[in-house]
């Protein structure tokens, strides 16, 4: 009987605690929002006209065959290269070989591969994964013509597991740069 008793009294008091209405306290610290930077755009003088985000800073190097966008708020930046293939190798080796490379860099990893076919008849692909990786983004396009015009995006430490979702809105807003640069090449 006496343990019964204590059952039934540890039931209650169990039920009791559990039931009760605290009032819900927030968590002292929050998830930042990510801030993106907004889509508007400046050409750049460089080899070819490329467009390129306002927000980010762009330097333009080696006679306009390189160039640099660095995203600051991203903690990364965009290295873009204009090859005119026809000096040292085919076009069409160009493409294949900045292809190869791009599929390095992603390794082993799941990415997502958009192909574009501008008006201007310039032809591309992105390669974008929401993997931990350094380089989650990169392009490769071309006119079919005179030039080659490669990319990638790249953070400036090491993304670990936990952060990738927390860098995504930045590669989804970098992947979308990509695509407004590759649109108006002509």
């Amino acid at each position: 009987m006496m343990k019964r008793a204590l059952l039934l009294s540890a039931v209650v008091a169990v039920l009791v605690v559990g039931c009760s209405r605290d009032v819900s306290t927030p968590r002292p610290e929050a998830f930042p929002r990510m801030e993106i930077y907004d889509s508007a755009y400046v050409d750049v003088d460089a080899a070819i006209p490329l467009s390129v985000n306002a927000s980010a800073t762009a330097e333009v190097l080696k006679n306009g065959e390189w160039i640099d966008v660095v995203y600051p708020r991203y903690g990364g930046e965009m290295s873009v290269s204009i090859v005119f293939p026809l000096e040292y190798r085919s076009l069409e080796e160009s493409i294949e070989n900045r292809w190869e490379r791009m599929r390095m860099n992603i390794g082993d990893f799941y990415a997502e591969l958009t192909e574009l076919t501008t008006p201007a008849g310039v032809e591309a692909k992105i390669l974008a994964t929401q993997a931990c990786c350094v380089t989650p983004a990169q392009f490769v396009a071309s006119d079919g013509k005179r030039y080659v015009v490669a990319g990638s995006f790249s953070f400036n430490s090491p993304i670990d597991r936990a952060k990738t979702d927390s860098v995504a809105p930045y590669v989804a807003a970098v992947v979308n740069d990509m695509i407004h640069l590759i649109k108006a090449l002509k």
